[in-house]
């Protein structure tokens, strides 16, 4: 399929038809071919045989640079490393996490949350002296640079290392669409575990980042005028866990793996429209729909009690 493509590509041998060339790329790439991939980049980059698309370009060529031998190395010492040694394996996956590969954050974020792996010394606390009287820690995006352990260590939460860490990593791979790390991110709002950013200076009175974090112009302007505060959530944020269970719920399913996640979103989704909690609008016939939903894309999870629910509606 590759070497078809590049005949019709360069019009070896046949007429030249970058179309036809694009087609049979996508097939090559559809099995698993790498060089396809990169064909395939180069072609959307340039707009060869399709609409360019510059984002659809990277997203190929980060594809084709974590099947290098230094990410697969990597990665597999990793896997091999989680059975004997879970910090030494947390550590292979954080290279590759802080890297941009998505399969790493999330088994990354795992480990942190699940596990309770501590990346850091105990005592790298005490190199940051930077705190408020309220424990809060405290920046200025014009002149600090952004480092965990300064950022983690003055808020005393138990495990810092683990599931507070655990939250950017299941943030980063969220942003790179994993369902189960976007569903975990709504547990962590709707148990208020984790930590919350607000403006500490500009920001007018209960007024944070979510408020406008859609208007980019604004967003950048407040960063760069402000200081931002980092503190431990301790009561529950539905609105925000809502938000994260709705994103999950409309995934496009893509693979069978995806299943149990989405559908365990669905069933979060309906559960918090049935009760109307923390200010969610009660609303029944969203819930109903929630729920047969949550049957439609992954019957055997948690039947039973979505049949319950369905009897109590």
């Amino acid at each position: 399929m590759f070497n078809l493509a590049s005949l019709y590509l360069t019009g070896t041998g046949t007429v030249q038809s970058f179309p036809t060339a694009f087609m049979w790329y996508a097939q090559a790439l559809e099995r698993g071919h790498t060089p396809a991939a990169y064909a395939l980049a180069i072609m959307h980059l340039n707009g060869v045989g399709t609409v360019r698309d510059c984002q659809m370009a990277v997203k190929l060529l980060k594809e084709v640079a974590e099947r290098g031998d230094w990410v697969t190395d990597t990665l597999d010492a990793a896997y091999a490393q989680k059975a004997v040694d879970s910090r030494a394996s947390a550590l292979s996956f954080l290279q590759l996490a802080e890297a941009g590969h998505e399969v790493s954050q999330s088994n990354l974020a795992h480990l942190l949350d699940r596990d309770h792996i501590k990346l850091f010394p105990s005592d790298a606390s005490e190199k940051y002296d930077s705190a408020d009287q309220d424990g809060h820690g405290v920046f200025s995006p014009k002149t600090e640079s952004l480092s965990l352990i300064r950022l983690l260590s003055p808020l005393e939460i138990p495990s810092a290392s683990g599931r507070v860490l655990a939250q950017r990593f299941y943030e980063m791979s969220a942003d790179q669409g994993s369902p189960s790390s976007e569903l975990r991110l709504g547990d962590f709002a709707y148990y208020g575990w984790g930590i919350g950013v607000e403006l500490a200076d500009t920001m007018k009175e209960s007024e944070t980042l979510t408020e406008w974090r859609d208007d980019e112009r604004e967003v950048t302007k407040r960063l760069q005028t402000a200081e931002i505060r980092y503190y431990k959530q301790d009561s529950p944020d539905y609105a925000s866990a809502l938000s994260h269970y709705k994103r999950t719920a409309d995934t496009q399913i893509i693979a069978e793996w995806m299943q149990p996640f989405i559908g365990q979103a669905r069933f979060d989704v309906g559960f918090m429209y049935q009760w109307g909690l923390g200010g969610v609008p009660m609303d029944l016939s969203l819930a109903a729909k929630h729920y047969e939903k949550c049957l439609e894309v992954h019957p055997s999870s948690g039947g039973t009690v979505v049949s319950i629910m369905r009897v109590v509606l």
